[in-house]
């Protein structure tokens, strides 16, 4: 027999799902912070992986990330994002001669 699933349940899985994602975002950011390289992955088997470092079942895999330091010579540099003048123009950079006033 499946178990039913009350709405109030799934609502908190669903806000617990998207704030171990918020998680992982902080802890890529801090692992670049700190100099490592890191690469977040996702299609992978999902339920494998689960039944391997998760049997209780009490947790589940969201992504894969390896970290490390990468060999410059053989990986690809990252291109310069975009400015936030162009990203965002609705709130011009105050340095940029467009936001002088009038």
């Amino acid at each position: 027999m499946v178990a039913q699933t009350s709405q109030p349940q799934l609502a908190r899985r669903a806000v617990a799902w998207d704030n171990g994602l918020l998680q992982m975002a902080y802890v890529l950011i801090a692992a670049r912070a700190l100099g490592l390289d890191a690469g977040p992955m996702a299609g992978f088997n999902r339920d494998l992986l689960d039944a391997e470092f998760f049997p209780d079942g009490q947790f589940v895999a969201q992504y894969l990330v390896n970290f490390g330091y990468s060999d410059d010579t053989k990986t690809w540099h990252r291109r310069a994002g975009a400015s936030a003048v162009t990203t965002c123009p609705c709130r011009p950079d105050p340095r940029h001669p467009a936001a002088e006033p009038r």
